[in-house]
């Protein structure tokens, strides 16, 4: 097992079916997710295969947002608040490999995307 890093709110908003098939609950949500995984499909062709329900599943993109926010990928969990915080002052001024575009672009979206559905995130490894 990797690193991973899901959208949450009091509950887990992904859950599981049986089959590992991760679904996000709110529909407003589940719009937004999809809306950023199709972003980074077009601005970098890849995309984390779980940004679009609602999750990282690539360490690499826990390094870009660690690299944007200052925030340990391998620390404790963020709070809702803790995640508005990093959104608003994150620095995504950095430089990356076009390789890693992907990455970049999939971290940045769901930091984004959890800030803008008032989401905690959290971290498994």
């Amino acid at each position: 097992m990797g690193w991973d890093a899901f959208a949450t709110k009091n509950k887990l908003v992904i859950k599981e079916n049986g089959k590992h098939d991760y679904r996000i609950i709110n529909p407003e949500h589940r719009r937004l997710f999809k809306n950023a995984s199709n972003y980074v499909k077009r601005k970098a062709k890849v995309v984390d295969w779980l940004l679009e329900h609602g999750g990282l599943d690539c360490s690499i993109c826990g390094e870009m947002f660690q690299e944007a926010t200052g925030r340990d990928h391998y620390g404790p969990n963020c709070t809702k608040k803790e995640v508005q915080k990093l959104n608003r002052y994150a620095n995504w001024d950095f430089e990356y490999s076009e390789k890693d575009a992907w990455a970049y672009w999939s971290a940045r979206k769901f930091l984004e995307t959890c800030a803008k559905c008032n989401l905690s995130i959290r971290f498994s490894w």
